[in-house]
């Protein structure tokens, strides 16, 4: 929900429950609905906003490198590139960090995209198509530098901390897809 009273009450009265982790993956909507995700951005950029102001500390997980250099968008019948959609996700989260405080700032996860054998996003890879894979001298590393650059230039006073290895969280677990077991490894 996103009524900011019932948030704000659940936030005063949920002993100890004082941060939302929350994955928006992309800022970009086409971006977002390429993924499966419904939410526009003014929906992510209201629901953030909402819970932030009802007291709860944020923690936005941002996937890197999900859509390699760039994807096939057929509707709007062009490649989209990674950076265009870096740049809607550092403005989605620049417009979120206006009024927040280094005393409560919004903590950025940048969660590297890991390649699941057998799901629709690892095949498009594989495929390559609609996805353009990295190659030569791009990687995700260098989307995470352009992103970082972007919030660093959002940042005021440290009011948005970046951590880049949220990843390491996934290494070592185990995920079960139709019958298949893949052991998580971050290299």
């Amino acid at each position: 929900t996103q009524d900011p009273t019932y948030l704000k009450h659940l936030f005063d009265s949920a002993e100890g429950l004082n941060r939302v982790l929350i994955g928006i993956e992309t800022g970009h909507e086409a971006t977002s609905y390429f993924l499966g995700k419904n939410e526009s951005f003014a929906e992510k950029e209201k629901a953030l906003r909402t819970l932030y102001q009802a007291g709860f500390k944020l923690k936005i997980i941002v996937q890197i490198g999900m859509v390699g250099q760039a994807y096939w968008n057929q509707d709007q019948g062009r490649y989209i590139s990674s950076k265009e959609t870096l740049d809607e996700t550092g403005r989605l989260i620049g417009n979120i960090s206006r009024g927040v405080t280094p005393r409560r700032p919004i903590q950025v996860l940048f969660s590297q995209y890991i390649s699941i054998p057998g799901t629709k996003l690892a095949k498009m890879h594989q495929d390559l198509y609609p996805i353009i894979p990295y190659s030569g001298d791009e990687s995700a590393e260098d989307d995470a530098d352009y992103l970082e650059g972007i919030l660093q230039g959002h940042s005021r006073l440290g009011n948005i901390i970046v951590e880049r290895k949220y990843e390491r969280a996934l290494e070592g677990r185990r995920i079960d897809l139709e019958d298949q077991r893949f052991d998580i490894a971050v290299k």
